[in-house]
């Protein structure tokens, strides 16, 4: 009963003095942080005495710190790589200089930088007396920022001209956007920040401005190694085969989203442009013709896949996987991939078996491919979760 009570919270003093114990043994103290909220509150402190000497790689626990707290939410920012700010209404009881000053003179600890303008214009709104920050500032303040990384910001207009402006350098490695910029604003950013982009994703879900997004993006930007496109409108096809073509000599990661019509020239004309090793390729496609698919196959030939994810849209379901013979005679028995998803995906559902079609699901052709060293994974496990890549690349 005693002992139900310490777990529950009814005997807090008791806990604490347990707790205390623990006082240099990190790893108790992180097990305890997961208990409750009480435990939590109580062994936090003790990990924050001196966070920085902690030699974990884990800076998740500022964040643990933030969630225990009654008069937190569950909106956050990445601001210093997984430091986190937490919305509040009284945002000004949050802030405390000594640990903004505490984070910048452990400046090797901050290793990357996530903004989200959205949210922190959302804390900044929070309170009325906040004064005005600055990007600039920030930035100038970290001595030691090894790249910065901007992921799907709503809009960056509104403080790119502070980002231009910094006469302190620094490396963008990554621009993930889901709306196209104001081209002028574009232009400035990637002028000078364009060839140390390594990380590109787009997703468009607007038409019309494409073609002089992607003209600027081939002029500027020749080191990208991850480069995503979803929703690419088919009159400018022919800029992202060039853009493929231009990065080909550093291109490790491939996506490319239609979703919203068929095209044949997409696999009639990207086999021939990718480069004989690519870390991933993942094709999500409308209704697959397998003569087109073929063409890929033959085209691609030289190149070995570590991961090869295709998700076939169609419009009625069928549990054929009618690529799945092609893939057999151009890549398995070649050998040419390591880990491989396939998966049909149709817009009608069917009552017994669902809507998806997925290899990993069909027990004698995955063992088939074992046969051959291949390693058949669930569609799902193997798409790339972005910002678990962005901190395992940088």
């Amino acid at each position: 009963m005693s002992c139900s009570k310490i777990f529950s919270g009814d005997l807090p003093e008791l806990v604490y003095e347990i707790i205390k114990n623990f006082q240099n043994d990190y790893s108790t103290l992180h097990s305890c942080v997961l208990v409750n909220r009480l435990w939590c509150r109580l062994a936090i402190p003790l990990l924050w005495e001196n966070p920085f000497s902690i030699t974990t790689g884990n800076y998740n626990f500022i964040e643990k710190w933030l969630e225990a707290n009654d008069k937190t939410s569950n909106s956050a920012i990445d601001l210093v790589h997984n430091i986190i700010l937490m919305s509040v209404s009284e945002f000004k009881k949050l802030i405390n200089m000594s640990i903004v000053k505490l984070f910048i003179e452990n400046e090797n600890h901050c290793k990357s930088m996530l903004l989200i303008k959205n949210q922190i214009s959302q804390i900044i709104n929070l309170h009325q007396n906040l004064k005005l920050i600055l990007f600039v500032k920030a930035f100038e303040n970290l001595n030691v920022l090894e790249s910065v990384h901007i992921i799907y910001c709503s809009s960056l207009d509104g403080f790119i001209q502070q980002i231009i402006n910094l006469t302190k350098q620094f490396k963008l490695k990554s621009l993930f956007m889901s709306m196209i910029l104001q081209i002028d604003s574009l232009q400035s950013l990637l002028q000078k920040y364009g060839n140390y982009l390594e990380n590109f994703r787009y997703e468009s879900y607007k038409f019309g401005g494409q073609q002089q997004f992607l003209e600027l993006i081939i002029k500027y930007c020749r080191n990208i190694k991850f480069l995503g496109l979803t929703r690419i409108e088919s009159h400018v096809n022919h800029l992202m085969f060039s853009l493929i073509e231009n990065i080909k000599q550093n291109l490790n990661h491939l996506t490319i989203n239609v979703v919203h019509y068929q095209d044949d020239l997409i696999l009639r004309n990207l086999g021939q442009l990718l480069p004989s090793k690519l870390e991933s390729l993942s094709l999500v496609l409308y209704m697959i013709k397998t003569n087109d698919f073929e063409v890929f196959l033959k085209n691609s030939q030289d190149t070995f896949f570590k991961k090869l994810s295709i998700n076939n849209l169609m419009q009625e379901y069928s549990d054929d996987i009618d690529i799945l013979p092609y893939i057999k005679k151009y890549i398995m028995k070649k050998k040419r991939v390591k880990y491989l998803a396939i998966k049909n995906t149709s817009s009608t559902f069917s009552i017994s078996k669902g809507k998806d079609v997925d290899l990993s699901n069909l027990k004698d052709e995955v063992n088939e491919f074992k046969l051959y060293n291949i390693k058949v994974l669930k569609y799902v496990n193997i798409s790339t979760d972005i910002y678990r890549f962005v901190n395992e690349i940088d």
